[in-house]
């Protein structure tokens, strides 16, 4: 959850309602044949509805959770019927690692050295990345380093970093080789460039605007996602 807030800043999303989930989240789950809360939420002509009326239709009874932090959102339930991913498939490379290393900032680290194939990356990048403090990864690198789980180097002033991807292949069974791990993704610049595109789509989706200003107000928007689109290894046409 900390880290969510800590990537909050980064996205087009509203703060606010990054919060209520957080709440919701921590709440204990219900059971789905169980009385409903009793906590008392606010109806205001203020609160903001969460999803479009086209896409879940009738509220009923809003979830009081969200509707006390101002938002209206239909109840939910959980079912209790999903199950944990399954870790053996490389798709699931990050939960094998949690299994490994714990849900904190190593596992996260490790992920991004053993499918980064581009060379060492620094402390700044792999912090960038992972969606953890700077210092917090600088600490992990440091340990994982000195216990020769991967190897670091300095060049210049600056100290990098790599993973011993063909022997971590072998224990993580991915394959006889590194080829065999998940390629990497940019997932924290390639996600909030892709809201803010959709954003925008869904804003001028209903515009009686020229094609002269619609057309200004796009270029305006490449020009604005185009560097985290290039950090994840996508171009935008010219």
């Amino acid at each position: 959850m900390q880290r969510l807030r800590n990537l909050t800043a980064r996205f087009p999303v509203d703060p606010g309602l990054v919060g209520a989930v957080l709440a919701w989240a921590g709440e204990p789950a219900p059971s789905p044949r169980g009385p409903t809360s009793q906590r008392k939420h606010s109806q205001h002509p203020e609160d903001i509805p969460v999803f479009s009326p086209d896409v879940v239709g009738f509220i009923g009874e809003p979830d009081p959770v969200f509707a006390e932090l101002g938002y209206i959102r239909p109840r939910v339930v959980r079912s209790g019927k999903s199950s944990e991913p399954d870790a053996r498939q490389p798709v699931n490379l990050a939960f094998q690692l949690r299994h490994l290393f714990g849900p904190g900032s190593r596992s996260e680290v490790m992920r991004i050295l053993l499918t980064f194939t581009d060379g060492p990356l620094d402390a700044a990048r792999i912090s960038d990345e992972a969606g953890f403090a700077k210092r917090n990864v600088s600490d992990t690198l440091t340990s994982l380093a000195a216990s020769r789980t991967v190897q670091a180097r300095w060049s210049g002033n600056e100290r990098i970093f790599l993973a011993y991807r063909d022997k971590w292949a072998t224990v993580l069974q991915a394959g006889p080789s590194a080829k065999y791990l998940p390629a990497f993704m940019s997932w924290v610049h390639l996600f909030p460039a892709a809201l803010e595109i959709l954003a925008w789509l869904e804003k001028e989706a209903g515009t009686a605007d020229s094609d002269y200003l619609i057309s200004s107000r796009a270029r305006d928007l490449i020009e604005r996602v185009t560097p985290s689109l290039e950090i994840a290894g996508l171009t935008p046409p010219a």
